[in-house]
Parts: C-alpha cells; sequence; structure tokens
C-alpha cells in the first residue's frame, strides 16, 4: 500500500463515518465489507480490506479480541428482527473504530499527520495485504 491508496482508503472511511452514502455504502454489511466493495470499485481489488482492517484494529479499547468481528455483538436487531449494523450503538462503535483506523492510518502515512512514520523499510508489513 503507498500513500495514495491509503488516502484512497481514509476518504472511503470518512464517507462511511460521516454520511454512509453513494453508491458504494450498504448498511446490510459491515466495515470490511463496504471498504472492500468500494476499493473494487476503484480498481484497487488486491488490497485484503480484511487484513488492513485487523491490523489496524489492535488497541481500539472497545475490540472484543476477535481479529474477525471486533465489534461487540457485530450487529442489533430491529423491532421487525432485522439486522441492524449501522444505528444506535452499533453505529457508535462503527464510527469509533473508523475514527480508531484512519488516526492510524494517517500517522502511517500520510506525511502531514504531525507523527508519520511510514518508510520503505516498513514495505514487508505492507505485503501482507496484498494477495
Amino acid at each position: 500500500m503507498n500513500q495514495e491508496i491509503a488516502e484512497a482508503v481514509i476518504s472511503i472511511l470518512r464517507n462511511f463515518h460521516d454520511k454512509r452514502d453513494g453508491m458504494y455504502f450498504s448498511d446490510s454489511v459491515g466495515i470490511c465489507a463496504n471498504l472492500d466493495y468500494a476499493l473494487q470499485q476503484a480498481q484497487c481489488s488486491k488490497l485484503t480490506t480484511y487484513k488492513l482492517m485487523s491490523y489496524y484494529a489492535i488497541g481500539w479499547e472497545p475490540h472484543t479480541g476477535d481479529e474477525n468481528y471486533p465489534i461487540a455483538g457485530y450487529y442489533d436487531r430491529d423491532e421487525n428482527d432485522n439486522k441492524v449494523l449501522w444505528v444506535g450503538k452499533q453505529l457508535e462503535l462503527r464510527q469509533s473504530l473508523i475514527r480508531y483506523i484512519i488516526a492510524k492510518l494517517e500517522a502511517d502515512f500520510i506525511p502531514t499527520s504531525g507523527n508519520y512514520r511510514w518508510n520503505k523499510a516498513d514495505k514487508n508489513l505492507m505485503d501482507m495485504w496484498w494477495n
């Protein structure tokens, strides 16, 4: 992953956090599946979003400890027994995780973030996110 792709991921995550709109967002799936689909549409489909999200979710305080499902409960149910992933407590948890991941991505990839620490020697870490 390079700075350009990191910036695209951050932009997509900000949309999920703030508006959750656009043709690449579905409220019936979580962060990873939405990000995966959006990146496929942007022709960055080789990026393994689940590995990326799993790696960057480490250290997030509410993390469940399950690398595949860091958000407790994963979803709630509404009055009609439908899954609810982007409403109420589930929305708050997803927004919190998105803010956490954006901050870590910015620190690793965006030189203007103030604590930029990415260098070419860290390429091995990035290679794990590619198929």
